[in-house]
């Protein structure tokens, strides 16, 4: 187990998101995470795009990590009939799992931390199918 509070473990993690973001093939995201910044697939009104997180995203995503001492590297915002969620692709601390990642995403499915905007009592890690496109990830299921 990695220890957050390790700059050296921070800093594998963070190495591991830069690898993890070369899978979707999207243009420029690694050079956003490279400057700090998580970028958010908005597939909200149908057609996905790429944004900066709001504030309050930032926040949930700080919150996410600073308890389940991991990395975000990427959000995809969904609107669903179980109410608005963000889907957190994180590099978690766990390092002897970090394998089982590029191959559930060369299967269009990842492993994810989902805060239900709606419904934070349903907010929980999962599974989530994604699909990559040239402006961002979308949810799938």
């Amino acid at each position: 187990m990695l220890d957050y509070k390790k700059t050296e473990d921070i800093e594998r993690m963070k190495a591991e998101a830069v690898k993890r973001l070369k899978w979707p093939k999207i243009p420029g995201l690694n050079e956003a995470f490279a400057k700090g910044i998580v970028m958010v697939s908005d597939g909200t009104n149908g057609d996905v795009k790429l944004r900066n997180l709001t504030i309050y995203e930032k926040y949930m995503v700080t919150n996410f990590e600073k308890i389940q001492h991991a990395i975000v590297y990427h959000t995809i915002l969904t609107e669903t009939k179980f109410g608005k969620m963000l889907s957190m692709l994180f590099v978690g601390k766990y390092e002897d799992e970090w394998f089982m990642d590029e191959e559930n995403f060369k299967k269009s499915y990842t492993q994810v931390y989902v805060e239900n905007l709606d419904y934070p009592d349903c907010s929980e890690i999962g599974t989530i199918g994604i699909e990559c496109t040239e402006n961002g990830i979308i949810r799938t299921y």
